[in-house]
């Protein structure tokens, strides 16, 4: 977490600071939040680089995937934090040279870039001179998502990368607002992958998997800033606000889930952020460093304690240490069986055993069946990796409902003291 000092503005406007920073602690009257670190107010991009991202950055040299994400609202330092200027680097331009530095001389890896832009749900490719929108594909081996389309510019070396990123972070979409004089207006994702094959021309990740062996990715996320509408004048700006705060809340819906640590479901769906940030929030090992802004404005207190609330939820965050399998078709219609299942239900295993041997046999036949149904309602052309998807999304909202009926049932039967847990076809 950093907080920066009063700015100019703020200063002349006669604002006073109604946070308070000691060791990894922040103050606001009797409110107290800790972390695991707290830059102080005046410390250096080096000094913020060196306690928080820089193990992350080490590790994908060693074949482990890492992220650093910057979040906070608007004005309160994450560009800065994430990009520099003169005479103060960057997260990104320290994370270049230490890449590049750390890879092992006897194991020669292919690094490749690319820029992704979130932009009004939108997804542009940054590194492309055509503009072309790109479209978000669910990956057929694992639980995450791959942009097909996006361009992938392989490096050799560090002034090669910063001379790439140089020219193309520019075109990253700003606006002036109450907040500041250039606000980013959309979520930017920056990627690092380092593969096994040799360096070759620029490539574009129809299918990423055929492209070359992945070894490990460096994710670096640079998320607009949250905003209340009162900071923005124009149409265009309000919608760009709108999705913003839309997509930063699904954000936070799945960091609050995965927190809890007992949700049986993180819904990645409500937004293409997160369903980009996906297999980084999930990953089998991956290092994830999550740095907060914040300003101690008291004209930004609203923002301010919405950045602490979330960055306390993220500090609960477990990466587990083997990735989640993706779901089988028989998932996809019936649900997950438990492995300790038998455990929990000794009276009920021949009966569930008899059931499951029914389900798995027509499963296959009905995934096919409702894929052929669906394009019969107009759907020819959807894939049907997309398809499944839709199927997915079906079979959660059934289940929704069937614990909402089942919930009803209980409240009405349960008063006479016979309550069976089960609701009949009829009910």
């Amino acid at each position: 977490m950093t907080v920066r000092p009063l700015s100019v503005a703020e200063k002349d406007r006669g604002e006073t600071a109604v946070f308070v920073t000691n060791d990894n602690s922040i103050y606001s009257g009797a409110d107290r939040f800790h972390y695991d670190h707290v830059i102080p107010e005046n410390a250096t991009n080096e000094q913020v680089y060196a306690s928080v991202a820089r193990d992350v950055v080490r590790t994908v040299a060693t074949g482990r995937s890492g992220a650093v994400m910057m979040y906070g609202a608007t004005g309160s330092g994450k560009t800065w934090t994430m990009t520099g200027g003169a005479g103060d680097p960057g997260i990104v331009q320290r994370a270049i040279t230490d890449l590049f530095t750390d890879l092992p001389a006897d194991q020669p890896a292919a690094v490749r870039l690319s820029i992704l832009e979130v932009y009004n749900e939108e997804l542009n490719d940054l590194l492309s001179l055509n503009g072309a929108r790109l479209e978000l594909r669910q990956a057929m081996c694992s639980s995450g998502c791959h942009v097909a389309g996006l361009t992938q510019v392989p490096l050799t070396s560090a002034p090669e990368a910063m001379s790439a990123l140089a020219r193309r972070i520019a075109n990253r979409r700003v606006r002036n607002t109450a907040m500041n004089d250039a606000s980013s207006r959309s979520h930017t994702i920056i990627t690092f992958t380092l593969g096994r094959n040799a360096p070759r021309d620029v490539v574009t990740s129809q299918d990423p998997e055929e492209v070359v062996d992945d070894v490990a990715t460096l994710h670096l996320v640079d998320l607009a800033g949250s905003e209340s509408g009162r900071v923005i004048s124009c149409k265009d700006g309000r919608r760009e606000s709108a999705s913003i705060n839309r997509s930063l809340l699904a954000l936070g819906t799945v960091v609050s889930a995965l927190s809890e640590g007992v949700a049986s479901h993180v819904n990645f769906r409500d937004s293409k952020l997160t369903r980009l940030l996906q297999a980084t929030l999930t990953g089998s090992g991956s290092r994830v460093a999550i740095i907060c802004t914040a300003t101690p404005a008291a004209s930004q207190a609203h923002e301010t304690r919405n950045t602490l609330e979330f960055g306390r939820r993220a500090k609960k965050v477990q990466i587990p240490k083997q990735a989640p399998q993706p779901p089988t078709g028989r998932e996809l219609l019936c649900g997950p069986v438990l492995a300790d299942e038998h455990v929990s239900r000794q009276p009920q295993v021949a009966a569930d055993a008899e059931m499951r041997v029914c389900r798995e046999t027509r499963v296959d036949q009905g995934v096919g069946l409702l894929i052929n149904q669906l394009r019969g309602l107009g759907l020819e052309s959807m894939p049907d990796v997309d398809l499944l998807s839709l199927i997915d999304t079906l079979r959660e909202t059934m289940e929704k409902v069937r614990i909402a009926v089942e919930g009803r049932h209980k409240n009405l039967i349960g008063r006479r003291g016979h309550y069976t847990g089960k609701v009949t076809p009829d009910e």
